[in-house]
């Protein structure tokens, strides 16, 4: 049985999601989260835990480090914002990029069982 390929529009999503958004750190990373919002390839869930889940988590260790630090937080994390879209957006397209090859098994599974 030969492999199915993912829709293109879903490796184009994880393409500007991931590059644009590393290289435009925060206007890219904007794009990147519309064009994965628009995208019809992963549940609502797995868009939030690629959109909201790098961003949250990279905040908070920047903070962490701040308040260790005893830095006032204001300018860690105005400073941290650029780099924090560009990690963001490579981190949720890797992960967007794993769920597609999941699904694709799944579907490969699921048509070899029929």
């Amino acid at each position: 049985m030969r492999r199915q390929r993912p829709p293109a529009r879903d490796i184009t999503v994880v393409f500007v999601l991931g590059v644009v958004g590393t290289l435009i750190p925060v206007v890219g990373w904007l794009i990147g989260v519309a064009a994965v919002l628009r995208a019809s390839g992963w549940s609502g869930r797995e868009k939030a835990v690629a959109i909201v889940g790098p961003v949250v988590v990279l905040l908070a260790v920047v903070a962490a480090v701040a308040a260790a630090s005893g830095a006032d937080l204001r300018l860690p994390l105005l400073a941290a914002v650029p780099l924090t879209g560009s990690l963001s957006s490579a981190i949720g397209a890797v992960y967007l990029a794993r769920r597609l090859v999941a699904h694709q098994r799944a579907a490969e599974a699921q048509a070899g069982r029929t």
